[in-house]
């Protein structure tokens, strides 16, 4: 007979009487029923009881290697946040273990496995501004015939020089003129007695540009004086280059020449040597090991050739054409043996003989607010670059760091993992500064003592005067500012660094990490605690965590975040979650805190040398909560005449009971299972294994079977069981009726 399901009301149609003494519903008189697709149910007599339990889809595996990752998802995983060397990027997250990405950053400093706020970014309020940063150099400058290392900004139609840090110490030194602007600049000592070191400089004045000299105290236009015009100007050791139009083309800044002996003579400067096509402009001059490369605005690369072709260019990058921009190739800057440019939106890394994208732009899962790109790149000593990206959408610059050094294995130098020598990862870390409604368009670090000053050895703590490198950031508005960096080493959070407190950032700061899901998306979570370790955690140096469960999007007006009712200020401290905080995945944010203890108080000293919090593991305790699924083992006696429950004798034979299992087990999709409880329901059957006794009371004559069965509940289709009948009535349909009576409804 058929299962019919309950109508609306919840009742189904009358049972016939009798029954036993519970209920007359079925499966009774049998233990069991089965139903194989759209045939009749046949009832089943089983051996022992029906065991049931809950199933869990997902196994506890045993890792290799003892970690906090491998405990038990059902009663308390956790989960750690550390060792992201790859940078950021991963807005979701990609594996168990430990990420290899973060989202993305704000303010925040990354150093290795560390972790905390970023520097703070000073700018400089100038008298005027005009144009666009191109950058700055360390030149000489004579102070009562005294030479002396200064910085000069080229701050677009000003050049300024740097007497201090402040905005009033940013001396004019050349004022170009209304709408010109400096293009580029050499520090150079040409050949010949009597040469002195100067600071050459090309503007965009007349259809090329001018040349100018700085030597001791003052400029000099040297094109005003008879000297040829340069659009760009370079040096390669003992030669100048410049770049310049030709005859046929004289305001087409497409050649390059060069000068070694006085650059105001105009016959020291060779015949104009033509690099391409004369439609396209040069927009950038590099140099390695002492040979000039020559970028292009269409984002090719050429090079100077020698030999029988002496006089000619070649171009060495054909693949990396792009559609013209003054952008291409624009400022190239060499670091650790290759050129960095522009071509596209893509930051190239060039060699001298091929060139490989570099630039965050291959994140192509990045979802994050740093986007767009690179406009400028330096940079710092051996231990890393750094990058300034522009979001247009935001109008917001970001400084990224570039690379990553990562401790290799002893047995395999080089390589990235224990301990030994280190290896290098062409990572981007980001960001470590926001800078909002600025164009980042240059960036220089400037490390000499007659600008930074030097470190006082009686004090090498002390704030003045400390000898930290600066990075100077110029926008494209022709403003400029600067911000101070670690000084013996690339790591912000030591004591060596010698960083002041005023130099970590004030402004909001945190690391956002991968949605977590636990790489199960669809199941249910419990969060239960968070906890961090560091090095530097107290309660004036804390961590906030904040978190948002199952967030719709990423606006925070649909989805706001909530801090933890406790900010994290001892390593390995638990901080709870509020009760059943549940959800299948989960969004979090690592806010770092800093706050200066009163004057003498125990931790002054400490703050002091070091205010921000150092955090290397965030780590998050979980349960998982899957969907609970039931799981059913029986075994079903097939035999010749099996007794029922109500004393008749079943008329299947033992191969008819087998054969149906069999069938049922085959079967590809859900069978269905009345059950002694009088659910109904669909299962999957995923074992089937038959025995058959020897001897016993269960084996009577014939061919006999005991088949154990196990099956999965994925759905109920009607619960039959009185209690269920009861409750699921109508009161008029229970008026006037016997408790023997309810067994009809």
């Amino acid at each position: 007979m058929a299962v019919t399901a309950p109508d609306r009301s919840g009742i189904a149609p009358p049972a016939p009487s009798g029954g036993s003494p519970s209920s007359g519903r079925k499966p009774y008189p049998w233990h069991i029923t089965l139903q194989v697709g759209e045939g009749q149910p046949h009832g089943l007599m089983l051996r022992d009881g029906l065991v049931g339990k809950r199933v869990l889809p997902m196994a506890n595996y045993q890792a290799p290697v003892q970690e906090e990752e491998t405990g038990d998802l059902y009663r308390e995983r956790s989960y750690s946040f550390r060792r992201m060397y790859l940078g950021y990027g991963d807005a979701t997250q990609q594996s168990n273990g430990p990420p290899a990405r973060y989202f993305f950053a704000k303010n925040a400093w990354s150093s290795g496995a560390f972790r905390g706020l970023g520097p703070r970014f000073r700018p400089l309020a100038l008298a005027a501004a005009e144009g666009e940063v191109a950058g700055a150099v360390e030149a000489v400058h004579v102070v009562a015939t005294v030479p002396e290392t200064r910085l000069f900004v080229m701050a677009g139609r000003y050049v300024r020089r740097w007497d201090g840090d402040t905005g009033a110490e940013q001396a004019l030194s050349l004022d170009l003129g209304a709408g010109v602007e400096a293009c580029s600049w050499a520090r150079w000592t040409a050949g010949g007695p009597g040469a002195q070191d100067a600071l050459y400089l090309t503007d965009s004045a007349g259809p090329v540009g001018h040349l100018w000299r700085y030597q001791g105290g003052g400029w000099t236009d040297l094109t005003a004086g008879g000297a040829p015009e340069a659009a760009l100007v370079l040096n390669t050791g003992p030669e100048l280059w410049r770049v310049c139009g030709t005859g046929d083309q004289p305001d087409v800044p497409y050649a390059v020449s060069k000068c070694e002996g006085d650059p105001t003579v105009p016959l020291n400067w060779t015949n104009p040597i033509e690099v391409g096509d004369a439609s396209v402009p040069v927009t950038g001059l590099g140099e390695l090991q002492m040979r000039l490369f020559v970028f292009k605005a269409d984002g090719t690369v050429w090079a100077l050739q020698g030999g029988a072709d002496t006089g000619t260019a070649r171009c060495l990058t054909p693949d990396l054409r792009e559609s013209q921009s003054a952008e291409n190739g624009k400022r190239p800057h060499a670091w650790l043996g290759a050129l960095y440019f522009r071509a596209g939106e893509s930051l190239w890394r060039f060699t001298g003989a091929a060139a490989e994208r570099v630039g965050p732009e291959r994140l192509v899962d990045n979802t994050s607010p740093l986007r767009g790109p690179v406009r400028a790149f330096c940079g710092f000593g051996a231990w890393y670059g750094l990058g300034a990206l522009h979001n247009a959408s935001t109008h917001t610059s970001h400084l990224l760091q570039y690379g990553n050094w990562v401790p290799g294995e002893p047995t395999s130098p080089g390589s990235a993992g224990g301990g030994g020598v280190g290896a290098f990862l062409p990572a981007w870390e980001g960001s470590v500064l926001d800078l909002p409604g600025k164009v980042v368009t240059s960036l220089t670090v400037t490390t000499h003592e007659g600008v930074v000053g030097a470190p006082d050895p009686a004090d090498p703590a002390g704030p003045a005067d400390r000898g930290n490198p600066l990075l100077v950031v110029g926008f494209g508005d022709g403003t400029y500012g600067w911000l101070r960096l670690p000084r013996d080493g690339p790591s912000p959070f030591t004591q060596d660094a010698h960083l002041a407190p005023d130099d970590f950032t004030d402004q909001e700061a945190y690391t956002r990490f991968p949605r977590h899901s636990l790489m199960a998306p669809g199941d249910l979570k419990a969060y239960l605690t968070f906890a961090a370790t560091g090095p530097v955690l107290d309660e004036h140096r804390s961590v906030e965590v904040q978190y948002r469960v199952d967030p719709v999007g990423d606006d925070p007006a649909n989805a706001p975040w909530t801090a933890l009712f406790q900010r994290l200020t001892q390593a390995g401290g638990r901080v709870l979650f509020p009760d059943d905080t549940t959800g299948r995945t989960i969004d979090v944010r690592e806010h770092y805190r800093a706050t200066a203890p009163p004057p003498g108080a125990p931790l002054s000293t400490a703050y002091d040398a070091l205010a921000t919090p150092v955090v290397a593991t965030l780590t998050l305790r979980e349960q998982l909560r899957p969907a609970f699924r039931m799981e059913y083992a029986f075994t079903v006696l097939a035999g010749d005449r099996v007794a029922r429950r109500d004393g008749a004798s079943d008329r299947k034979t033992a191969q008819q009971v087998r054969d149906l299992l069999v069938q049922a087990a085959q079967l590809p999709g859900h069978v269905i299972l009345t059950l002694p409880d009088e659910t109904v329901g669909r299962f999957a059957m995923i074992e089937f294994q038959e025995t058959l006794p020897p001897d016993g009371r269960f084996r009577r004559r014939g061919a006999e079977w005991l088949i154990g069965i196990t099956c999965v509940q994925y759905r109920t289709v009607a619960p039959y069981g009185r209690w269920f009948r009861f409750f699921g009535a109508r009161w008029q349909d229970l008026n006037g009726m016997t408790w023997a009576e309810t067994r009809t409804l």
